[in-house]
């Protein structure tokens, strides 16, 4: 944890069942006081995970909200995503936490879109609800929520190469569809909001980060 305006770092103790170690997880923060950390990669075994663990940021106390599925029999029959590392997520609503793309075993890119509610640990597959052309499935991209509203997706690995080419993607978290990376037309008329344009950087890949910044 970084503290003060002089920026130290301290080093937290929490309570409660911790995630394992691993690499390549999202960790999003969801309402005032809960952080919810989703898959990653098993840093030992380099396997994919599919668990959530949510830290409550008040009492630093950690408790598990879903349980990875292995094939084993272990959970129950209810859906759950395909264990992942590389995926982006975003906090929905003051409960729910969106996760797109990744990469799955053999480093399979994925392209599914799953909302999670942390109270109850319960998965809601959205990729066939969510309207309008999907992104390609990739892995390593970054995102971020603008005007509370657009979750824009830039960059990522395509599996075959180390650079994904498909134009930048938007998610209007309104009305729960897909727009173009290009966006800018209006089709509900002139009195409604306009989807932000978002063309795609001169140099996209793996690896890259997002932030917000008003303007």
């Amino acid at each position: 944890m970084c503290t003060g305006a002089g920026a130290s770092w301290e080093s937290v103790k929490t309570r409660g069942h911790a995630p394992s170690a691993r690499r390549c997880a999202s960790a999003t923060v969801v309402g005032l006081d809960t952080l919810l950390v989703y898959g990653g990669e098993c840093v030992k075994e380099r396997r994919p995970l599919g668990d959530a663990h949510a830290l409550d940021l008040r009492t630093m106390t950690w408790r598990v909200v879903s349980h990875s599925d292995e094939g084993d029999g272990s959970i129950d029959s209810r859906d759950v995503p395909t264990p992942r590392s590389e995926h982006v997520a975003c906090a929905f609503g003051d409960d729910g936490v969106l996760v797109f793309g990744g990469a799955g075993a053999s480093h399979r890119c994925l392209g599914d879109v799953w909302l999670i509610t942390v109270s109850s640990g319960m998965w809601r597959d959205l990729t066939g609800v969510i309207r309008g052309p999907p992104p390609d499935p990739r892995a390593g991209h970054a995102g971020v929520v603008i005007m509370d509203r657009y979750w824009c997706i830039v960059g990522g690995g395509n599996g075959r190469s180390g650079v994904d080419d498909s134009p930048c993607a938007v998610l209007d978290l309104d009305t729960m569809e897909w727009c173009s990376g290009s966006g800018g037309e209006n089709k509900k008329g002139d009195d409604e909001k306009r989807t932000p344009a978002l063309p795609s950087p001169a140099v996209v890949g793996e690896g890259m980060s997002l932030c917000a910044v008003e303007t």
